[in-house]
């Protein structure tokens, strides 16, 4: 067998199923692949697919082949825990694996001990840009009864490094969840096979008795604060500015003795 023969034959076997499932042809989704490559498959399907019912099969077997990379990770605990960084990026780059034909906004809800009650994709846009709706993202987590929340979208240009829009976009959603006190941990960015945090890179104030979170940025990220530090007096010093301001109000009032010196003066 040459060199190459076991990959045709694997793409040959590819096509076999996708034909099987979706309906397109096997030959025309193994010339496709070996041309691109399987990854593209669903990015690509409306140079494959005949069909929207085609599309909507080809993209299931998708989910389901996403679903279960996920699964893998999690058959250990029978869960998902998103209690630090790393496993949120990785969580959600299996999340949007193959996902590169649009901005997709998700969100994970998470319990108090950072499980994953439920994840969900809130919006959809064009190839750049993904709607976030904050009071829709309060309404969600309530719902859940969610203790804390990480968002994620992902950059389908393959471009992992935040927007000023993804900045601000994380900033109205921090804004929202503190009126409702549900935290905001993190915003995973995903490109392709490579993700970042936002938690990881200073854009977000977590609180520090969060264990297993990102920590704070380091000043070459979050700019120390130059402002003057107030020092706060101790004890000592404020007890002896009491007695300084007691003494100054009694020397303000009049004795009685003042008082009837001054009125036998006037009548004299």
């Amino acid at each position: 067998m040459g060199t190459g023969d076991q990959y045709k034959e694997d793409c040959s076997k590819l096509a076999g199923l996708v034909e099987r499932f979706t309906g397109i042809p096997r030959e025309r989704a193994f010339f496709f692949v070996m041309e691109n490559a399987a990854a593209e498959l669903l990015p690509c399907s409306n140079m494959i697919c005949e069909t929207e019912s085609q599309r909507e099969k080809l993209s299931a077997l998708f989910d389901f082949k996403n679903l279960y990379e996920t699964l893998k990770g999690a058959e250990k605990n029978r869960e998902h825990s998103l209690s630090d960084t790393s496993e949120a990026m990785e969580y959600f780059k299996n999340y949007y694996a193959d996902m590169n034909d649009k901005e997709r906004f998700s969100v994970a809800f998470l319990d108090s001990h950072n499980r994953v009650i439920a994840t969900k994709t809130l919006s959809s846009g064009s190839v750049n840009e993904s709607a976030v709706y904050p009071r829709e993202l309060i309404k969600e987590a309530l719902f859940f009864n969610a203790v804390s929340v990480m968002l994620a979208h992902n950059h389908p240009g393959g471009v992992s490094r935040p927007s000023q829009e993804d900045l601000m976009a994380t900033s109205r959603v921090k804004q929202g969840m503190d009126t409702v006190g549900v935290r905001l941990l993190d915003h995973i960015i995903v490109a392709g096979d490579k993700a970042i945090s936002l938690a990881d890179m200073g854009q977000i104030d977590l609180p520090s008795n969060v264990p297993g979170l990102a920590k704070a940025a380091s000043p070459t990220v979050r700019e120390k604060d130059s402002s003057p530090k107030t020092k706060m007096p101790t004890i000592k010093e404020q007890i002896a500015a009491g007695k300084k301001q007691l003494a100054e109000q009694r020397a303000a009032v009049p004795t009685r003795a003042a008082v009837k010196m001054k009125n036998n003066a006037l009548e004299v």
